[in-house]
């Protein structure tokens, strides 16, 4: 119904909201999986090099505090142990 005139245009702008779609269900669910594991993302990668026998500095090296559930590392991050009220708008 657009014609030619606006095929690139359409085409460009449906490819990067692929695009971006995906980078942002990839970033979400990073980030959902760091919640639910209780850890932050240098806390996640200093467990990676502890693995790979990385040798770290002073302060990297640091013990940090884990949880055993998942619903106390909800608790830690929404300050709530109910996933529902987790996901809700505060």
């Amino acid at each position: 119904p657009f014609g030619d005139e606006y095929s690139a245009i359409l085409s460009f702008a449906l490819t990067m909201s692929v695009i971006l779609g995906v980078a942002m269900i990839g970033f979400n669910g990073w980030n959902w999986y760091l919640c639910l594991v209780g850890d932050s993302t240098i806390e996640f990668w200093q467990l990676k090099a502890k693995k790979l026998n990385i040798e770290m500095n002073s302060f990297a090296a640091q013990e940090f505090q884990r949880f055993q559930t998942i619903r106390d590392n909800l608790f830690k991050t929404f300050g709530t142990r109910n996933f529902l009220y987790a996901i809700l708008p505060s």
